[in-house]
Formats: C-alpha cells, sequence, structure tokens
C-alpha cells in the first residue's frame, strides 16, 4: 500500500487525524494568505512612528516582513544619531541593522504588561535581549557579541577603527530613561584607531589593545566606575559620568579622557609630542587630559 493510501485509510478511520489535517489546512491557508496581503508599508510606518514617540528614536527601515514564531523581521533599519547637515557638509549618523526581527511575548499580551524579544546582526556580530513594562516601569536586557569595530558608527563621525568588541552587556529598569537604574559593562580586544579627523584635526594611528569597562546606571546618571584601554600605544582611561535625559539624543556628557602614550608612539609622532607638550598639561603620573562635553551624540572637547 502507498503512504498516500495509507494517508487516507488514516483519516477515514481516525478522527483525531481528520481534526489534525483539518486544522494544519486552515493553518497553511491562513499563513499563505498572511504573508501574501501583510500591510508591509503601513506596519513600516507604524514602527517608525512609535519608535520616535515612544522613545524619541529616529528610524529608518527599508522592508518588513513576517517572521515565525510569530513576530516581524526588518531588513536594512538605520537608528538616525544624527540628520545630514549639508551646509555643515556632514553626513548622516546612524547606526545600521542589517537583520532585526522583533517578537512579542504571548503572555505579556494577555497580562497587559507588553513585552517583546529580540535579535539582531549588528557590525557582523549579534545582538539579543528582551524589553518590555511592567507595574514599575519599563526593563531592557540586552547582549551583544562579535561586534566588528571597522563596520561600526565610529567611521561616520570621521574615525576609522578596528578590532572587537567581545561583549557588551546591559540591564536597566525604571520608569523613564532619565529614572533607570542598571549597569553596562563592555569588554574589546585588539582594538586599533586606525586615524581619522575629529574637528579638523588629523589622528594618527594608535593601537588601543583591550577594553574593559563598566558603568553604573542610576539617579539621572550614567557614573563611569571603569573604563579603561591598554595597548601597545596607549594607556587611557575615561572618568566622570553621563546626565540621563528621557530621550538618549538629549543626554549630556561630563566626562574626561585621561591618555598616556607609550614612547614608542611618541618616537613615531614627534610633532605631536611637541604640540601635546605646549597644549596639554601633565600630571605627576605622566597622563594628559581632555574634557569630553556636550550632548552625547554631539560631543565637545576642551584641552586642560
Amino acid at each position: 500500500m502507498s503512504v498516500l493510501a495509507k494517508f487516507s485509510t488514516l483519516l477515514r478511520e481516525k478522527r483525531w487525524a481528520r481534526w489534525l489535517a483539518y486544522s494544519a489546512f486552515s493553518w497553511a491557508v491562513f499563513s499563505i494568505s498572511l504573508y501574501l496581503t501583510f500591510p508591509s508599508d503601513q506596519v513600516k510606518e507604524r514602527l517608525v512612528q512609535a519608535a520616535q514617540a515612544n522613545a524619541g528614536i529616529r528610524l529608518r527601515v527599508e522592508s518588513v516582513g513576517l517572521a515565525f514564531p510569530p513576530g516581524l523581521t526588518l531588513r536594512d533599519s538605520y537608528l538616525v544619531l544624527r540628520e545630514p547637515d549639508p551646509e555643515a557638509q556632514k553626513g548622516a549618523v546612524a547606526i545600521h541593522l542589517s537583520r532585526l526581527t522583533v517578537r512579542p511575548s504571548l503572555l505579556g499580551l494577555l497580562t497587559g504588561k507588553p513585552a517583546l524579544s529580540f535579535d539582531a546582526r549588528l557590525w557582523d556580530g549579534s545582538l539579543h535581549g528582551k524589553a518590555g513594562k511592567n507595574d514599575e516601569g519599563s526593563h531592557v536586557k540586552l547582549h551583544a557579541k562579535g561586534l566588528d569595530l571597522s563596520q561600526s558608527v565610529l567611521g561616520a563621525i570621521g574615525l576609522q577603527a578596528s578590532g572587537k568588541v567581545d561583549e557588551l552587556s546591559l540591564q536597566a529598569a525604571g520608569p523613564s530613561l532619565r529614572e533607570m537604574t542598571g549597569e553596562l559593562t563592555i569588554r574589546g580586544s585588539d582594538l586599533v584607531l586606525e586615524g581619522g579627523a575629529v574637528n579638523e584635526f588629523e589622528l594618527p594611528r594608535v593601537a588601543l589593545g583591550t577594553l574593559e569597562g563598566k558603568i553604573a546606571i542610576g539617579e539621572g546618571r550614567a557614573e563611569i566606575e571603569t573604563f579603561q584601554a591598554e595597548g601597545e600605544d596607549i594607556s587611557a582611561t575615561v572618568e566622570g559620568s553621563i546626565r540621563l535625559a528621557d530621550r538618549l539624543s538629549l543626554a549630556t556628557l561630563q566626562t574626561k579622557l585621561r591618555f598616556k602614550p607609550t614612547e614608542a608612539f611618541w618616537q613615531r609622532n614627534e610633532m605631536l609630542r611637541a604640540g601635546a607638550s605646549m597644549a596639554l598639561k601633565q600630571d605627576s603620573e605622566g597622563y594628559h587630559s581632555i574634557q569630553l562635553y556636550g550632548q552625547l551624540v554631539r560631543p565637545r572637547f576642551r584641552l586642560n
């Protein structure tokens, strides 16, 4: 007896088999119909509006499609940090996500406490996490690994970098962004600033080496507990804090960069050494420092 004949006999003799077959057929028809009639443009527009209204995030999306289990997949999404400025001859600054999949929590929908999980491809690495709302406010948890800085947003602001962010983790919760509490940690390796320009100042190549960072979030601030790079060219730390706001674009820096180049680096950059000796003070440990202040998305620099 053929497989088709056996299947027909099973459907005739077993009620549960007929019920299962009808359910599977109905689900297949529903899925195909939903896929063919999915309002991609309307959903894309709604997502862009919701990101702007609820989080102050400027989002650009090329296409939206269905994901399984139930969810949405966004292709070529951009989190815009700075719009292009033709007068200043500055291009847009945006974080590019080649793929972002978002899935709602069914339990959250039933309990009235919306939540979702997400995973994405970012800078040849991965990003995944969860976010949602409860009686105490919003909460977010994310983890990224294997991020390639040569493909990062740094190139859009004039910095050429290479190396990997091996791990980045964030846990935070609170009624608003400004009132959140939590922690951010970061670890990187083989980091190199390949060059670039900041405020028309040409930067040399600097081997930054490893990076270890930990930032405590609370009382309206993100306090830098440790943020240190150790490489063959330099030892550097960032101190201070970031004053949070209800929108990330309004957060402000109040930080100081302390750095101590190696003698080998100075020998390769004698003119830079001469300029630093005149423009930058040196503390008792041999470190120079630069103040970093202003908006997080548009930082400014002040020589000490």
